[in-house]
């Protein structure tokens, strides 16, 4: 199973990058929405889902969505956003823009978000 992570901060993605990995898991990596995007689009990655940060520079996890939604080779792939944003707003909006999970970063360490988002893999397709 291939997963893409999109994240900004170097440092987070190389944790789940590694957590993931003795898991088991291919992961491809992204810095941010347009990165994702452009590799999706042209290295022919499909992953079997996108764990999603929201808050990132150049596109934001929300306008990453966005375009996912306009893109029919893209669009079927399910995202799980992982984020410290979520006020009731920014889940409702998330989920509106085609997110099927959200976890809160914050919440609890990388290895038992790690496990979350193992557990809720399945339940996707």
């Amino acid at each position: 199973m291939k997963l893409m992570i999109v994240e900004d901060d170097s440092f987070m993605l190389q944790i789940y990058h590694n957590l993931f990995q003795l898991e088991g898991i291919e992961i491809e990596t992204a810095k941010d929405g347009l990165d994702a995007l452009e590799k999706l689009r042209s290295d022919g990655v499909m992953p079997a889902a996108i764990v999603l940060d929201i808050m990132m520079p150049r596109m934001d996890g929300y306008q990453f969505l966005e375009e996912q939604q306009k893109d029919p080779k893209l669009k079927d792939i399910p995202v799980i956003v992982l984020s410290n944003l979520f006020s009731p707003e920014d889940q409702d909006k998330a989920k509106k823009l085609g997110a099927k999970e959200l976890l809160v970063k914050s919440a609890q360490d990388p290895k038992e978000l790690i496990k979350k988002i193992k557990d809720i893999l399945p339940t996707l397709s």
